[in-house]
């Protein structure tokens, strides 16, 4: 049975008191609020299984809810088995979606809500969330994807291709599952082409560096 879990990171940009100010990322970031609070950016949803392998990712604006339609077509296609979710993800509408791909969500209750019944086996694997928590602890503390140094749009998403190869490369098990990791890198790059109309020479390039170093590890895991 497929076990995976989902979560998403937001991306800040800016200091919130300079988002007026903000030239860089106009017409593209977005104002978005989580649980620590309002933000200017983007989001980065992100899909791993229970071994910590990434499966799939999708970027959006910051203002994009995480239950969001489009987002969950990209994230869970190929998927199957139980999808271990927090509680920001409780909507009657997708739950009936993704259950009628053959996907069961799992997620914990709400005060306001009343009790259920749930095995002790998702108990535990709904507790064990914190797997993807470290990944993305990996990529806004260790990598740096979360700055507000960007000079140009193509800069943020290089940076965060080039963050994302390394967390695959140097991390022991951390990897691209063989069925949905390339499909990331896939999104990321329509979002790249789609968002700016100009990309240099130098940035393109940098764009197929980064596919380069994701395509081996997206073939060789099993």
């Amino acid at each position: 049975m497929g076990i995976t879990y989902v979560d998403s990171t937001c991306i800040r940009v800016c200091h919130n008191k300079r988002i007026r100010c903000n030239k860089v990322f106009k017409g593209l970031a977005e104002t978005g609020k989580s649980t620590m609070g309002r933000f200017f950016g983007f989001k980065l949803h992100l899909l791993c299984n229970e071994r910590g392998e990434s499966v799939n990712f999708c970027l959006t604006r910051g203002n994009v809810d995480d239950r969001n339609q489009k987002v969950f077509n990209i994230l869970s296609n190929g998927l199957f088995g139980k999808l271990y979710v927090d509680k920001g993800y409780i909507s009657v509408s997708l739950f009936e979606r993704l259950f009628n791909k053959g996907i069961h969500p799992v997620t914990g209750i709400k005060k306001n809500r009343k009790n259920r019944l749930m095995s002790v086996n998702d108990k535990m694997l709904l507790r064990n969330r914190s797997i993807i928590e470290t990944i993305n602890d990996e990529l806004k503390n260790r990598r740096r994807i979360e700055h507000s140094r960007h000079r140009s749009p193509a800069n943020f998403i290089m940076n965060l291709l080039a963050a994302l190869t390394a967390t695959v490369s140097f991390l022991k098990n951390h990897r691209f599952c063989q069925v949905n990791g390339f499909s990331g890198v896939v999104n990321l790059s329509l979002f790249v082409m789609n968002s700016l109309k100009k990309l240099t020479k130098k940035h393109r390039k940098v764009l197929c560096i980064s596919h380069s170093l994701m395509i081996p590890h997206y073939i060789q895991t099993i």
